[in-house]
């Protein structure tokens, strides 16, 4: 997730204008949503679910940016480009993964703290595409998010870019879910 940080929130048009939007894929990080879906009812944060991983290198790979944000500093979380690769894609090829590292959007370091809301999975089916090579999240806790959520998972040895490495099994899963949810 590339959550923005308070200096770079988005306009209120760009928003009034999303009140709009019935469904999204969206992504950064290879998750077909949000990732919220997979929170628990009482909420978790995202240092909940990576304090949880055996299998995740992220907080060690992660490296601080401090920037001024009106009447206080702010501080984004980047990965070290020198543990890109092992950490979030480590089944591309090194020189696509170069160009990930030097072009990938930071995260805001208050995101780690901040609670999920209700879960989706809750009222709606869902579908996981579990990376078995996941270092960014850890491969453990999304399996267990998913199966918490009653999701019908679709397992792959991949990095956390599934959807890069394999995009034929992540829009298999795509289609799958769409047929099951539109009656076709």
């Amino acid at each position: 997730m590339a959550l923005p940080t308070p200096a770079r929130q988005f306009p209120p048009e760009l928003l009034l204008a999303a009140q709009g939007v019935k469904v999204a894929f969206f992504d950064v990080d290879g998750v077909m949503t949000d990732g919220g879906i997979l929170y628990s009812d009482e909420g978790e944060t995202l240092m909940d679910v990576e304090g949880r991983t055996r299998d995740s290198v992220l907080l060690s790979a992660l490296r601080p940016n401090e920037y001024p944000a009106e009447d206080h500093s702010a501080v984004e979380l980047s990965i070290d480009p020198a543990s890109f690769r092992q950490a979030f894609a480590g089944d591309l090829p090194e020189s696509e993964t170069a160009v990930m590292s030097a072009t990938q959007r930071p995260i805001a370091e208050s995101s780690f703290a901040e609670k999920s809301g209700p879960p989706a999975w809750r009222k709606l089916p869902s579908w996981a595409v579990v990376a078995t090579g996941d270092k960014t999240i850890g491969t453990d806790v999304v399996k267990s998010m998913a199966q918490r959520a009653g999701a019908k998972v679709t397992e792959v040895e991949a990095s956390h870019v599934v959807m890069i490495s394999h995009p034929d099994v992540v829009a298999d899963v795509v289609r799958t879910a769409y047929r099951a949810v539109s009656g076709g």
